[in-house]
Formats: C-alpha cells, sequence, structure tokens
C-alpha cells in the first residue's frame, strides 16, 4: 500500500557511492542556489529568506573551484538563476559535471527514511516522511496533523473536485478529463509553512480504498474534504464511515458548506465547515486547533458542531490576496501522469490559477456567487514565477483553470511577450469567454505556447442566451472561434441543452452554429440548477425545490447527462434531452470529415491512444452502453 505523497530532499551532500568517491570524471556536486534580487515593484510569489531554518552547512558557501577534489560534503559551488526563478534558496541541487540532473537521493534509499526536516526547494517549508507521519510528532513540530482527502469512487467514472466554487463534472461526461486537486496543494504548502504536518491522499487517483484512507489516520488527526452538492450525499457518509473507524475530527469546505451551511452542519458526521475561500479560515482554524485553543465561533466562515448543536458562521472566509499565497507544492500531488486528460499534448502536465470568480451573471454557474460577483487576477510577475518553478520541477504543458485568463488585456499581453523573452517552453492551454478574445490576442497566446482555448458557447439561439443572461452574442461566438483558427489555436466549445425556456428548434440553433465555428473538441451537458445559482434560487422560491431533492441520488456519475427537474424550466420534455445529447455527439465526432481530421493530426503514439479512448467513450454513449 503506497503511503501518503510526503516528499523531501536530502540534508547530505555526499555522492551516491559514499564519502570520498571519485571514479572517473562522475563527481557529484552539491550546490547552492542563489536567485538574483527581483526586479523593482515586481509582484514575485517567491517565498521570504528561509535560510534560517536551514542547517549551518546549507548556510555556508562552499568552494566555488572546478577542479577542487571531492571532500565528505562534495564540492560546492555558487550558481546564479535568471530573475525569473522564484527560488530563494535550493540547496540540494545535484548535477554531474556535464550538466545532466542526477537523483535527488542516493540510489537504493528509500523515500520513507530521508529526514523529517528536510526542506522545500521554494519555500523551506518542513516535509514529513512516511515514516515520520507513522511515528508521531517531532520535536519543534505541532501536534496537528492535517489530511486532504478526495474520496475513493463509488460508481463509474470520477468527478473533477479542482473547482472549489463547485460546477462539477460527472463520471459520464464525455471524454473523462481529469485534474489534480491543485487548491488542495495550496492548504497544505500554508499549513507546512506554518509548521503543521499536511498531506493530500486523492483516493481515485491513487486507487485507493476507504481501509487504504483509514489505515492513514489517527483520532488527532484532521480529515478535510471538499464537497459540492454534486457530490454530498458521497462524501458525508465517507466522512461518516472514517470517524467510526478512526475517531478523526472532520472538515467541510467547498460549495456545498458555503451555499448550504445549516444543512451541513446538521449533519453528524461534520464537525467543522468552511464557508468561502478556504485558505485563510482554514489555516485560522488549525493553528487554533494546534494551539488547543477552543474559540472557532469567531474565525470568519468557520462553523462548528459541538454536542449536537451547530454554530453558523456570520460571515464567509476572507479572500486573501492571490500574489500573497505560497506556489502550492506540486510534489505532495500524485504523479501528473495518473491523471486522464485527452486535450494536453503532454503527460507531464499540471493546473494553474491566475485569477478567481467571474464578472459574469449566468443563471446556471454557481462562480458569481461564490466569489461575490467579482474578479481579482494575480499579477504578470507573480505568474510568470510559477511559470518558471513549474518548467524547473520537470513539467511540459500548464492548463490555467481560471474562467476569464483573458480578461485582463494588458495582463495577458505582458504575459505572452515575456514568456518568449525569459525562455519559458511550455505549452499551454485556457478558458475564456467569446466576448474577450479577439485575433490579436489570439496570434500573442499562440506565439507564448497556448495552442487550446476553451469558450462557453452555451446555445446558438440568442433569446436563449438572453434569458439565462450570457452576456454574449451569437455573432460573438463565430468572431472568437474565427480569430483562433486564423491564429492556429485549437478551440473547445461547451454547450448546453435543457436551458431556461429552450425549444427543440433553439437546440437545432445550438447544431447548426456548431457547425459553423468548427471547434476542435466540442462538449454538451443537460443545464442543471446547482444551490448556489441564480437558477436554483428561482426554482426555489417558485417551484420549492431543496438540495435534498437531488443529493439523494445514488448514482452521481449519471449528474449532468441526466435531466434534473428541467421540466420546471425547458421548453424541451425531459423524456428528449437525453436523446439531444447524445444526437450532438454523434452529429459532430461521428462524421468521416471529423475523424480523418483527427486521424491526420496525430502526433504520438501517447496522443492516439487518448482519442481512442475518447472515442470509444462517445461510441459507448451515442449506442446506449454507458
Amino acid at each position: 500500500m503506497r503511503e501518503p505523497a510526503w516528499h523531501a530532499l536530502p540534508r547530505g551532500g555526499s555522492s551516491a557511492r559514499g564519502p570520498g568517491s571519485n571514479r572517473g570524471s562522475r563527481r557529484t556536486l552539491s550546490a547552492r542556489v542563489i536567485r538574483d534580487p527581483p526586479v523593482s515593484g515586481g509582484g514575485s510569489r517567491s517565498s521570504p529568506d528561509v535560510s534560517a531554518s536551514l542547517t549551518p552547512w546549507t548556510r555556508t558557501a562552499r568552494h566555488a573551484g572546478r577542479t577542487s577534489t571531492p571532500c565528505r560534503e562534495g564540492v560546492h559551488r555558487t550558481i546564479r538563476l535568471p530573475r525569473c526563478s522564484p527560488v530563494s534558496i535550493y540547496p540540494f541541487l545535484r548535477r554531474s559535471p556535464a550538466g545532466r540532473r542526477r537523483r535527488s537521493r542516493p540510489r537504493g534509499a528509500p523515500a520513507d527514511r530521508l529526514p523529517w526536516n528536510s526542506c522545500s526547494r521554494r519555500t523551506g517549508a518542513k516535509y514529513p516522511t512516511a515514516a515520520a507521519w507513522r511515528a508521531g510528532t517531532p520535536r519543534g513540530e505541532k501536534s496537528l496533523r492535517v489530511l486532504f482527502v478526495n474520496p475513493p469512487l463509488t460508481g463509474r467514472g470520477g468527478i473533477v473536485r479542482d473547482l472549489i466554487y463547485g460546477c462539477w463534472c460527472g463520471g459520464r461526461r464525455v471524454g473523462g478529463i481529469e485534474f489534480p486537486p491543485l487548491p488542495l496543494a495550496l492548504m497544505a504548502t500554508m499549513l507546512l509553512r506554518e509548521g503543521i504536518r499536511a498531506a493530500i491522499v486523492d483516493a481515485p487517483a491513487e486507487g485507493l480504498s476507504e481501509p487504504d484512507v483509514a489505515s492513514r489516520l489517527s483520532p488527532e488527526d484532521l480529515l478535510v474534504c471538499v464537497s459540492s452538492p454534486l457530490s454530498a450525499d458521497v462524501d458525508v457518509p465517507f466522512l461518516r464511515r472514517m470517524r467510526s473507524r478512526t475517531g478523526v475530527r472532520t472538515v467541510l469546505l467547498g460549495a456545498y458548506p458555503t451555499f448550504r451551511p445549516a444543512e451541513a452542519l446538521a449533519r453528524d458526521a461534520v464537525d467543522f465547515i468552511v464557508c468561502g475561500e478556504p485558505e485563510l479560515p482554514l489555516a485560522a482554524l488549525c493553528r487554533s486547533l494546534a494551539a488547543g485553543g477552543d474559540d472557532f465561533v469567531n474565525i470568519p466562515g468557520v462553523g462548528r458542531r459541538r454536542n449536537g448543536e451547530a454554530a453558523l458562521p456570520d460571515t464567509v472566509g476572507e479572500s486573501p490576496d492571490l500574489d500573497s499565497l505560497p506556489i502550492p507544492e506540486r510534489k505532495l500531488l500524485p504523479d501528473s501522469r495518473r491523471y486522464f486528460n485527452p486535450v494536453v499534448r503532454h503527460r507531464r502536465f499540471t493546473t494553474m490559477f491566475t485569477s478567481r470568480g467571474c464578472f459574469g451573471r449566468c443563471t446556471f454557474c454557481s462562480s458569481p456567487g461564490f466569489y461575490g460577483g467579482k474578479v481579482r487576477y494575480r499579477s504578470a510577475e507573480s505568474v510568470l514565477s510559477e511559470l518558471c518553478a513549474v518548467r524547473e520541477d520537470g513539467y511540459r504543458e500548464v492548463f490555467f483553470r481560471d474562467e476569464l485568463f483573458t480578461g485582463d488585456r494588458r495582463r495577458l499581453f505582458t504575459l505572452c511577450s515575456e514568456i518568449p523573452r525569459r525562455g519559458v517552453r511550455i505549452d499551454w492551454v485556457c478558458s475564456t469567454r467569446v466576448d474577450l478574445l479577439d485575433e490579436d490576442a489570439a496570434r500573442a497566446m499562440r506565439t507564448a505556447g497556448c495552442h487550446l482555448v476553451r469558450m462557453g458557447v452555451e446555445s446558438g439561439s440568442q433569446p436563449v442566451l438572453d434569458r439565462v443572461r450570457k452576456g454574449i452574442s451569437v455573432a460573438d461566438t463565430v468572431a472568437a472561434f474565427d480569430a483562433c483558427r486564423k491564429a492556429g489555436l485549437s478551440t473547445h466549445a461547451h454547450t448546453m441543452v435543457g436551458l431556461p425556456g429552450e425549444s427543440s428548434a433553439d437546440f437545432w440553433e445550438t447544431i447548426r452554429l456548431i457547425r459553423e465555428i468548427r471547434p476542435t473538441y466540442f462538449t454538451m451537458s443537460i443545464c442543471t440548477p446547482f444551490p448556489g445559482t441564480a437558477l436554483f434560487s428561482e426554482l426555489e422560491r417558485n417551484a420549492g425545490i431543496t438540495s435534498s431533492s437531488y443529493l439523494d441520488r445514488n448514482a452521481i456519475h449519471g449528474l449532468l447527462s441526466t435531466p434534473v427537474h428541467n421540466h420546471l424550466f425547458s421548453g424541451i420534455p425531459s423524456t428528449e434531452l437525453e436523446r439531444c445529447l447524445k444526437t450532438a455527439y454523434r452529429e459532430f465526432y461521428l462524421s468521416w470529415r471529423y475523424v480523418g481530421r483527427q486521424l491526420l493530426s496525430v502526433g504520438s503514439a501517447g496522443e492516439l491512444f487518448r482519442k481512442a479512448r475518447v472515442a470509444a467513450r462517445i461510441v459507448s454513449m451515442v449506442s446506449g452502453l454507458d
């Protein structure tokens, strides 16, 4: 059974062959890397100097010569990195004289024997090993241990849990796209920097069962789970079983406790909830628990349940300054190759968030309600720092998960000019609105490494778009996709069926629009009224529905491809919606022209495998086998 993803780097500087060994020219160099001072006024996201937390050995600059005889601690040199690097101190970089990267620890040394107080290359946070987690709290560390868990699968397909505000995609969504839970890595990094031990268990990605997860818990631990209305009836029973097995305390955060705090705290499996953006409230809660405090009611955004009584938070959590947040330690996550993603070019990919929120007022989306209808952007320098760090970690592609990556036009052109100028060779994918993209922006993005743009088309009928307050026109959609095609960018169009007031004629208008704009990829889902959306609030007032009306579903993998309350607002009968969904996929993907175009664009065996897997899913769906 695999242990939690504790990651550490070795402290010693001796070579893999033992002290003083020197065979030929293969001498190990242990180097201390010091970054140049950041540009004045730049919003660098690098961590403060952490040299105080390192040993005197790592703080001392050693011999700088090229031909020095290797000693017990190896040959030490000082290297300077370009300004774009977010590294404050990089104490354990190892390279051979030829520059080839070597192992990060001696050959044969298991990861669970690495020292507890090994440090992150960028943040200086101390990372516990699996053995240290089992052994207990080391001297000088806080006693609280926090485990962030994505629960094991309960049915066919998974759930994309990396968007805190909800609107997740269930497993029957064609393509089966998967993402690493980067928000969990961000929260875990913040706790590690404060001396609180934290780990991440993504059970679906690692193939773990509930007993595997339970074996890593003890009564003193804190179990944190992200939940939305889509998964609440899976997450809460999972927490209940973990509590009964181990006596662990539980925290629920995300869209479900934010939009339904009383309902979440009424469940006996939940000890704490965090409403709103979770980073600052969760850190305050963990600090209080680690210190043995009991005054949780005064923490904004934190609610508690004790002795059967619920204390709801008065407000949501404070929104953090995005530039002040640390770079997430992606080493806490499972290998990115465990996440299937059919639209990326490289298996070694990761995700990034460079903004939060959306100024749109779409009635079917919960992002405006979660973030207050505002958009906050990270500075261009902050984004560039993380891109450099990601590339140094060996990732070859970034999937930006922002809703509006192109919303700040000045920042966009700064990024697109600085990425190639600083030599950051990385491919990337982003999402935006069709009214925020023109040909100049598309060409600049293509030059900077972008190869795919995802946009929400929703419908080809203007009256339907106006009814859901999308704020775009059909002409905007045509112009945006035409601009991407001229710039050489691939495109992904997402549409919906079963929208308020939509008729069968409106559905065929959407099909005609998709034929006209010719996207590279196409998805369609059935409109679902999530709690936290304006559509759900309207149905709650007028039709008397509640979140429990569909939270008691046994198979969450059917959501977004199965009608839920659509008969209350859509003009298309619920019995016809699934047939419309299959018709749309059949019209787009099973045409000989599209199949031939995709086969001619295959660039590698891995890409061929991913496309074949998606094709099998589509054929299974339209034939009724799924």
